[in-house]
Order: C-alpha cells, then sequence, then structure tokens
C-alpha cells in the first residue's frame, strides 16, 4: 500500500489512530491506514456482512472494476445500493458505522462485486472497507443481537 492513505474518521467525526514515527527526535509521520470496516466489540466471524479478512480486504483494494453506486442504510439496518434504476440490499454487524461512512462521503461509494466488498472514500483520502451480505444467507454476530 502507498503512503497517501490517511486515517479514516470514527463515526462519531474523530479520526483514527493512525500511528507516529517512532524514532526520537523526528517529526511524527502519520502510518498508512486503510480502514477495513471490522471494529465490532466481540465479533471475530469471517463471514459474509461480518469481519473483512485482511487478504480480503487486499484483493478488494486491488479491484480494477469497482462498480460505482449510491448507498444508504435503511430504517430497518440494510444497505441499500443503487445503480442506475436497480436497487439492491445488503446487510453487515454494523450497520451504524456504514451509515457514519455514507454520511461522509455523501452516499457515494464503490461496490467490489467480485469480493462482496462495499468501499466507503472519506473527503480525507480514507477508504472504509465493509464486507456486505445478501440478506438471505447473512446471520447475525452477538454485536447487532445486543445493540438495541
Amino acid at each position: 500500500m502507498s503512503d497517501d492513505f490517511h486515517a479514516t474518521p470514527e463515526p462519531d467525526g474523530t479520526p483514527e489512530s493512525a500511528g507516529t514515527s517512532e524514532t526520537p527526535g523526528t517529526p511524527a509521520k502519520e502510518v498508512a491506514v486503510v480502514r477495513i470496516g471490522s471494529g465490532v466489540p466481540g465479533c471475530s466471524l469471517y463471514q459474509s456482512g461480518h469481519v473483512v479478512h485482511w487478504i480480503h480486504a487486499r484483493k478488494a483494494f486491488e479491484d480494477k472494476h469497482p462498480v460505482e453506486v449510491q448507498a444508504t442504510v435503511d430504517e430497518d439496518d440494510q444497505i441499500v445500493i443503487t445503480k442506475d434504476d436497480e436497487t439492491f440490499r445488503f446487510r453487515n454487524h454494523n450497520p451504524d458505522a456504514v451509515a457514519a461512512a455514507l454520511f461522509l462521503s455523501d452516499g457515494q461509494a464503490w461496490w467490489k462485486t467480485r469480493w462482496g466488498i462495499l468501499e466507503v472514500r472519506s473527503p480525507e483520502g480514507g477508504h472504509a472497507y465493509f464486507n456486505i451480505a445478501d440478506p438471505s444467507i447473512w446471520n447475525p454476530c452477538d454485536y447487532l443481537k445486543n445493540r438495541r
């Protein structure tokens, strides 16, 4: 990954800690970060709609043919992706984080169809990758069950 990545803001709008240079006496340098949308306490599922494995994220990052879409999170916590006149619905274990990222991007996202990833780019240059699942095969983790 290149040095042009920056930390993606947390859902509350504060920047995610990206780390600094460890060399004493040198200016702090931000470490490259690509947020992969896994920050859910207690979830370690590498299934559709849950944690994005780093290899999966890398392959999605290298995808040269993402589909530019508009996306929102509806009142039922489903991710609604619109492309042209078609609408698609998906699930993710942290719809609040997806909604926060989409808010920062005005709903603009890139759907990595081959990898089941929704990429949301922040205006500051950060990326968030969310693993999205067809609602018919998605199973909620304990985080979503206990969220309300």
